[in-house]
């Protein structure tokens, strides 16, 4: 995605980012499009309902979905953090969704394995997309694994990936 579309993106997010209630942009990319339905604020979750940078206490870079790619599949890596609606996500009960069209965050293929890649696809549920916040590290409710960036990579584009909690900073995220 261009600059200019980057920016009408960013344009179109915080308009609809009002009193706790996020509307998802359609797969066009931009908010309000008639069709994208409002995320009420859920009660209990931490930024439930909020659309923010999930950032890293490693490198405070943001967790992004890669080139603002709308579609399902689209990979998740860490880049400089802006406000994005590729770099914007909510808390939405155990998932956890991207702003651009309110995807979900979801571990390649069920796989429960250390290196498990992660993507953004449609909403269903099943256990590969099911996160517990775990005071600064997002868990995995099916693996029990953290989400990573991959090799304490601290370059922009670096991927994330699934891998067993240690501590280290590059499993520790913030949100807002």
């Amino acid at each position: 995605m261009g600059v200019l579309g980057r920016t009408l993106s960013l344009v179109a997010a915080a308009a609809f980012v009002v009193g706790g209630v996020v509307v998802p942009p359609t797969a066009s990319g931009r908010a309000g499009e008639g069709q994208a339905a409002a995320v009420p604020a859920g009660a209990g979750d931490v930024g439930a309902g909020l659309a923010a940078n999930i950032r890293s206490n490693y490198n405070n870079r943001c967790l992004e979905v890669r080139d603002g790619n709308p579609g399902n599949g689209a990979m998740v890596g860490i880049w400089d953090c802006t406000s994005w609606p590729s770099e914007l996500f909510f808390f939405d009960g155990s998932q956890i969704r991207n702003s651009i069209n309110g995807k979900c965050l979801d571990i390649v293929a069920s796989n429960h394995d250390n290196g498990a890649a992660v993507n953004m696809i449609d909403c269903h549920g099943w256990a590969a997309q099911q996160w517990r916040w775990d005071g600064s590290q997002i868990r995995s409710n099916m693996s029990h694994r953290c989400l990573e960036i991959s090799g304490a990579n601290w370059w922009v584009g670096a991927t994330v990936q699934m891998w067993d909690c240690n501590g280290g900073a590059h499993q520790q995220w913030r949100h807002g």
